[in-house]
């Protein structure tokens, strides 16, 4: 494995919860799945964006030629966390392998992500 970058990013839960009152914020940062997936909670809307953010730290762009929805956060039957990439940011960063940890608290949820090359070493 070659290492790309690291991406650590915290947000405030109760931000995202004032930010998810609104329809189109919803719409422009999850995907459908990650939308059913939290189920409305707040907690679980947070770290899916502190995960997105941690992304693009990672891949040293940040959010930017790709969409929000373009990163999307899937959870494997174990609860794993993983980032699957669909249209530019799979165009863009589809040779690299990401590792997705999140975790919340009472007020803030983080997420970090490690970007790696696999490879011949």
């Amino acid at each position: 494995m070659t290492p790309v970058g690291l991406g650590l990013d915290s947000i405030e839960i109760d931000r995202i919860q004032r930010s998810a009152e609104r329809p189109a914020f919803l719409r422009r940062v999850y995907t459908e799945g990650e939308l059913a997936y939290a189920g409305g909670r707040a907690e679980s809307l947070a770290a899916m964006f502190a995960a997105k953010e941690a992304f693009g730290k990672a891949v040293g762009s940040g959010i930017s030629g790709f969409s929000w929805t373009e990163a999307e956060v899937k959870h494997l039957p174990s609860g794993q966390p993983v980032l699957r990439l669909s249209g530019r940011a799979a165009e863009k960063f589809g040779h690299m392998s990401f590792l997705l940890s999140l975790t919340h608290d009472k007020t803030h949820a983080t997420a970090a992500v490690f970007a790696f090359i696999s490879g011949k070493e």
